[in-house]
């Protein structure tokens, strides 16, 4: 019996050591969640103002609210990675959506401030953002 005893607290230690190793996330999906980010900040999404009526719970403008829920989420996946959470990578997974809207939220916003502009400020011109928008949207 008492082997029997040994074998079971064994297999109890067994299993919670095997539950603290580190768990890597998928590096192609860090890689693209990563780029995402970086095309958001070249795209202004971080500096947009809120405009009037488009404003988000914190008050900030939407894009920067989930550019900012993004980063907490992909902080907290890795956090899961390291502790062996398998649930890692659908919080990354949540993340990658939240940059996604982040980014056609700006678009949206940048689109909106384009038709509010008057036709006679330089109509031939696109602002940068909207020229980053076609080409996300295009890909």
């Amino acid at each position: 019996m008492r082997t029997m005893v040994e074998i079971g607290l064994l297999i109890f230690v067994g299993s919670a050591g095997a539950g603290c190793a580190s768990l890597p996330l998928p590096q192609d999906q860090v890689e693209h969640y990563e780029a995402s980010v970086a095309r958001a900040r070249q795209m202004g999404a971080f500096r947009l103002q809120a405009d009037q009526g488009h404003r988000g719970a914190l008050g900030m403008s939407q894009s920067k609210e989930h550019l900012l829920l993004a980063d907490d989420e992909m902080a907290v996946a890795r956090d899961m990675a390291e502790h062996g959470d398998t649930r890692s990578v659908l919080l990354l997974g949540r993340a990658q959506s939240d940059v996604d809207l982040a980014i056609a939220l700006a678009c949206e916003q940048a689109t909106r401030q384009r038709s509010s502009t008057p036709a006679d400020r330089q109509p031939d011109r696109r602002p940068p953002t909207l020229a980053l928008c076609q080409e996300w949207r295009s890909r």
